[in-house]
């Protein structure tokens, strides 16, 4: 027994510093593969994780910047090249093992200086909600509840909606883990507000894709994103809708073996048939001058199509990708966009 509550004690600890890395990384994915999308060219269409888009998002509050979902699997190469800060690949391996789809979101944050940060509500209550991850797979629940109910750290909460979760403040973390599935976040993890709205874009993004997802008002991350990259263009986008799909049997590299390749697509909405002109013929020219310009493969591969419009959408799509691009260009976005 004592084995045992040693073990469960380990598992916890490993997604608790797993999932709020593995949230980061999925959801600077949309950014970055916008950002990318911006120098490149990338189409998509969407994952499937789940009988319907509304379904697999009900465990979600609205109102959320980005959501993003994942079939674990399918992105397995991927997310194990990728960078999550503060963990080490064994930590992320052993979550994603027991993870098979998620989804999650990332919400805005009001300034909490109105809360002293010495007051005993601020000690005791969980802050504003950050970000929400749904996950399904096969949880140690029992267990986990057993070491939560003897742990100094964590407070069992009651959230408005009537349902209780496991909480640490020291740990910014809010948790409920069952047997099949988990709700992870820095505060009440269950839903408060309206359901998700979904992009009608999405539905046709998220079919076969590993990963896929939606940006709201990315301009700012993306604009920052192509200011590093000392790329002189501006992206007047509203929302990003973004892709990455395993490469069709037959899509292969040369040289390449026994390695799972991917496609990758994204969508730029403007607010004019005219603006996303203007944007495709950017990308157009840049197409041009990269032939001349040694790029990263992840940003080459993204110029290897040319960019397409639909109404007041500018649409991209990447050529083939290794697992290694994809997961440099989440890492690139994550570090270009602090």
């Amino acid at each position: 027994m004592a084995r045992e509550n040693s073990q469960t004690v380990v598992q916890i600890e490993v997604f608790r510093k797993t999932m709020p890395g593995l949230l980061k990384a999925a959801l600077s994915a949309p950014a970055l593969l916008c950002a990318l999308s911006l120098l490149l060219s990338c189409a998509t269409r969407p994952p499937v994780i789940g009988p319907s888009p509304e379904g697999e998002f009900a465990a979600l509050d609205g109102g959320g910047m980005a959501y993003f979902a994942v079939d674990i699997p399918a992105a397995r190469p991927i997310l194990d090249l990728a960078l999550f800060e503060g963990i080490r690949g064994g930590e992320a391996a052993e979550i994603l093992d027991m993870t098979d789809t998620a989804t999650g979101a990332v919400y805005a944050v009001a300034n909490e200086e109105d809360t002293p940060a010495g007051s005993p509500r601020r000690e005791a209550v969980p802050a504003e909600r950050r970000y929400l991850i749904a996950a399904q797979g096969k949880y140690p629940a029992g267990r986990a509840g057993f070491a939560f109910t003897f742990s100094r750290e964590w407070k069992k909460l009651k959230s408005p909606a009537g349902k209780r979760y496991w909480y640490s403040r020291r740990e910014d973390l809010a948790l409920v883990l069952e047997t099949r599935s988990a709700l992870v976040s820095n505060a009440d993890p269950y839903p408060r507000s309206a359901a998700v709205e979904i992009p009608g874009a999405f539905r046709e993004f998220r079919e076969n894709a590993a990963l896929a997802g939606w940006v709201r008002s990315p301009s700012v991350p993306l604009n920052r994103f192509m200011a590093q990259l000392n790329i002189p263009i501006q992206i007047p986008a509203d929302l990003l809708v973004f892709a990455v799909y395993p490469a069709k049997e037959g899509e292969f590299m040369e040289g390449e073996e026994e390695k799972r390749l991917y496609t990758a697509r994204v969508r730029l909405e403007t607010q004019s048939p005219s603006q996303a002109k203007a944007l495709a013929s950017m990308f157009s020219m840049m197409r041009l001058f990269a032939a001349d310009t040694e790029l990263p493969p992840a940003i080459a591969a993204f110029l290897a199509n040319t960019p397409a419009v639909d109404g007041a959408a500018l649409i991209l799509s990447t050529g083939v990708l290794e697992p290694e691009a994809i997961a440099l260009l989440f890492n690139m976005f994550s570090v270009y966009s602090r």
